[in-house]
């Protein structure tokens, strides 16, 4: 495995170490709204991944983001017509 292969599981543990922690501290609820605090954290991070190197990670961050919007301007379109 490569370095980046390393950095990347790396802070891939830090990320659920950190989040079970949270939780299991109820600090962070675990409920619908909790998955979305973890969800948002994580999809920040992966889209700051880019800075590191172009990476799988921020390709699918990227797409997905670009899922959401267009599947927003949608919806906001049909709801004006």
């Amino acid at each position: 495995m490569t370095r980046d292969t390393y950095v990347f599981l790396a802070v891939l543990l830090l990320f659920v170490v950190t989040n079970i922690g949270l939780v299991a501290s109820g600090i962070l609820a675990a409920d619908w709204t909790g998955l979305g605090v973890i969800t948002g954290a994580g999809m920040t991070l992966a889209l700051y991944s880019f800075l590191y190197k172009d990476n799988p990670l921020f390709k699918f961050a990227e797409h997905f983001w670009a899922v959401l919007v267009s599947d927003d301007l949608r919806r906001t379109h049909r709801r004006m017509d």
